[in-house]
C-alpha cells in the first residue's frame, strides 16, 4: 500500500507541474541565448529558468569523471558559440578551467552561487567538499537564481518570463524539501546514521536528514582505513547505521565494489543514487524525485536483493517519465491549437 502511495505522490510532483508551471514559449534558434554548461544538471536549470528563450548544451558525458575528462573539438566548439558559460567551480575543476581558456564571454560560477548563501559542508579527514553540492536543495536554488541574474542582464526584454520561472522553480524547492523530509521521517531514516561511497554523496545525506558517518573514498585512491572499518562494523551492530549511498555512476567502479563488499559484511543496504549524471531523467525535481524513491525502498532491500528491487523502481521512474512526455505532448498541441485559434480571429 506505502509503494502505491508513494508511485501516486511521484506522479503528482512530476506530472502536474509539468501542465502547469510555466508558460511554453516557443522561439526560433536564432533568438535563443545559448547556454553552455560543465554538467546536465547545470543545463537543467538553466533550461527551467530560460524556459523557451535559451537552447541548453552541457560538456561531461554521462558517466563520465569531470577530473579525467578531455575537451574534444565539439566540445571546443559548444563552448565558442556560447552566450553563457555556466560552472560548477572553475577553480576546483581543471576541466571547467581548460574550458575558460577558449572562452572569454559571460559565465555564472559558484562565486555568483555564493551570494544566495550556498552551502559547502566540511567532511572529517576531507575538509571543504565541493563534490556534488548543486544536489542539496538549497544550493540548486542559489544556483538557478545566479543563472536568473545572468539571463536577466542578456535579455532584460523578457525578465518577467524569467522572474516567473525562477518563483516557480523556489515554489518547487520547497515542496520537494518537504517530500525529502517525509520520505526520510516515514522510513526512520531522519537523524539515522549513513556510510557515503565518495564525498559527493554527501549532500544528498544532508538533504535527507542523515548523519553522515564514514566516507568509504577520501581522496584520489585513497579509501577507507582498517580502524574506521571496525569503527563502521561497531556501530552498524548498535543500530546507529542505516544505508549505504553510492553514486549509480560509479556502481561498477572502485567505491560501487567496496561498497557491495561493505553491504556483505554488514547487512546495510546499498543505495544506488543519482548525483553527477541524470540519465534520462528531465530535470532536477525528477533526479531528486528518484533519489527519494531510491531511499524509501532502503528498508525493503538486502545486501542480495538490492540491486533487483532498485531496477524494479527504476522501471517504474521510467514508466512514469514516458507518462510525463505524453502529458507535456497533449498540452503542448492544445496550445498551439488554442494559440493558431486566436491568431485566425
Amino acid at each position: 500500500m506505502r509503494n502505491k502511495a508513494l508511485v501516486l505522490l511521484i506522479i503528482a510532483m512530476l506530472v502536474f507541474p509539468a501542465m502547469n508551471n510555466k508558460s511554453i514559449a516557443v522561439h526560433s534558434d536564432k533568438e535563443k541565448i545559448k547556454v553552455v554548461s560543465t554538467l546536465e544538471l547545470y543545463a537543467s536549470i538553466a533550461e527551467y529558468i530560460g524556459d523557451g528563450f535559451i537552447d541548453a548544451d552541457y560538456i561531461l558525458p554521462e558517466g563520465a569523471d569531470p577530473h579525467d575528462y578531455s575537451l574534444a573539438p565539439g566540445d571546443i566548439d559548444k563552448i565558442q558559440s556560447a552566450d553563457l558559460l555556466v560552472l560548477a567551480d572553475s577553480k576546483f575543476f581543471t576541466l571547467e578551467k581548460n574550458m575558460l581558456n577558449h572562452y572569454s564571454g559571460a559565465t555564472v560560477d559558484i562565486d555568483d552561487y555564493k551570494k544566495y548563501n550556498l552551502t559547502i559542508m566540511s567532511l572529517t579527514g576531507f575538509g571543504k567538499n565541493y563534490h556534488g553540492y548543486w544536489i542539496y536543495p538549497d544550493n540548486a536554488l542559489a544556483i538557478a537564481k545566479a543563472i536568473h541574474d545572468k539571463l536577466v542582464l542578456l535579455d532584460p526584454v523578457h525578465r518577467d518570463v524569467y522572474d516567473s520561472n525562477l518563483e516557480t522553480f523556489a515554489d518547487k524547492i520547497y515542496s520537494l524539501k518537504s517530500l525529502l523530509y517525509k520520505t526520510s521521517l516515514d522510513n526512520n531514516l531522519y537523524g539515522r546514521g549513513a556510510i557515503i561511497a565518495v564525498p559527493g554523496a554527501a549532500y544528498l545525506a544532508l538533504a535527507f536528514g542523515l548523519e553522515i558517518k564514514a566516507s568509504l573514498l577520501k581522496g584520489p585512491g585513497s579509501f577507507v582505513n582498517s580502524s574506521e572499518l571496525d569503527q563502521i562494523y561497531r556501530e552498524t551492530h548498535e543500530g546507529l547505521i542505516k544505508l549505504i549511498l553510492c553514486p549509480e555512476s560509479l556502481r561498477d567502479g572502485k567505491p560501487g565494489e567496496i561498497s557491495r563488499q561493505l553491504s556483505r559484511d554488514t547487512g546495510l543496504p546499498v543505495i544506488y543514487v543519482r548525483i553527477f549524471s541524470m540519465y534520462g531523467l528531465r530535470d532536477y525535481f525528477a533526479l531528486m524525485t528518484y533519489n527519494a524513491g531510491a531511499l524509501s525502498n532502503a528498508n525493503n532491500i538486502g545486501a542480495s536483493s538490492g540491486e533487483n528491487d532498485l531496477f524494479i523502481w527504476y522501471l517504474i521512474s521510467v514508466s512514469i517519465l514516458f507518462l510525463i512526455v505524453i502529458v507535456e505532448s497533449v498540452v503542448i498541441f492544445l496550445y498551439k491549437r488554442r494559440a493558431e485559434a486566436v491568431w485566425l480571429e
